[in-house]
């Protein structure tokens, strides 16, 4: 898992690879707006999104994100949250 920090030092997105590959970003640095459904994630509460692997081997992120599901914040909640502990996993 890697960390990215706003320009103050404070953790906004933690990315998540398996096997080299971009698996799933947890993002709280920013509002988020689906496009296709019109969700929004507001800044400060963490939006999930996730990647597929092409036919080619490459990774591509989709476009919907959604909240983190009760065995995400179970898994990585507290990992996160050692990181930046005014995270929101839900509204």
């Amino acid at each position: 898992m890697y960390f990215r920090i706003d320009w103050t030092g404070k953790v906004i997105q933690a990315k998540l690879y398996l096997n080299r590959r971009q698996c799933i970003d947890f993002d709280w640095g920013h509002q988020h707006r689906n496009k296709g459904d019109g969700r929004v994630f507001e800044k400060g509460t963490v939006h999930v999104q996730t990647y597929s692997v092409l036919s080619d081997g490459s990774t591509r992120r989709n476009s919907e994100a959604r909240y983190m599901s009760n065995e995400e914040i179970a898994k990585y909640g507290e990992l996160i949250r050692a990181f930046n502990s005014e995270v929101k996993f839900r509204p």
